[in-house]
């Protein structure tokens, strides 16, 4: 029996790579692209899609809810399997086999960076060669994007969702707390004084 295994509670396209996102859709030459990672955006955001009332893995699930999206999705391959839980270089949950004589069952262990909204911004913006548009050029977004939200302006991040729908220059959220399915930027960003986002093209730098 296996007692430490990558995350496989959904079967994970990350084994079997999607195609990716042409070069020219992610706005870059073929030479750039073929040096960075790749993810299908599109596959993300169908993930978000499909699952997005599902059931919440933790009390905070938006952030794993990304995550899932990203890896499930579109493929995206862990970063640091194993490796320091609390470092922002690193991104990875594994599934484990609880022993017999422990009563059986699953259990995971993640990195923050898979959970925390505020860690894997920063995972990103370190580890992924993307554009960053704010909420004020989200007619650059594009669907399979990521989004993360500042409540109020203060702190860190607080929040995350993936873009699953773009309209007249507008773009939808779909998220987990509260489940959200195609919900307008805009509303988030008005829903509190001093909101703002960061809304990011993932391009993985690690492979």
């Amino acid at each position: 029996m296996t007692y430490g295994s990558v995350e496989s509670d959904i079967s994970p396209t990350a084994l079997t790579r999607q195609v990716p996102d042409s070069p020219a859709a992610l706005g870059l030459g073929t030479a750039q692209y073929e040096a960075f990672g790749s993810i299908s955006r599109s596959g993300t955001s169908k993930w978000a899609k499909k699952h997005w009332n599902d059931r919440h893995e933790y009390s905070q699930d938006c952030t794993n809810f990304v995550s899932k999206a990203l890896y499930h999705g579109g493929g995206m391959r862990m970063k640091g399997v194993g490796k320091d839980k609390k470092s922002t270089n690193y991104w990875w949950r594994t599934k484990h086999s609880s022993p017999p004589h422990s009563g059986g069952g699953f259990y995971y262990l993640w990195s923050h960076t898979w959970t925390v909204a505020d860690k894997m911004e920063t995972f990103l913006s370190k580890h992924s060669a993307g554009i960053v548009n704010t909420e004020s050029k989200q007619k650059e977004a594009k669907v399979g994007d990521v989004v993360f939200f500042n409540w109020g302006g203060k702190g860190g991040w607080d929040h995350a969702g993936v873009i699953t729908k773009m309209k007249n220059g507008k773009a939808y959220v779909s998220a987990h707390n509260n489940n959200r399915l195609n919900q307008r930027l805009d509303t988030y960003i008005n829903s509190q004084r001093g909101t703002w986002a960061n809304i990011h093209r993932v391009i993985p730098e690690w492979y």
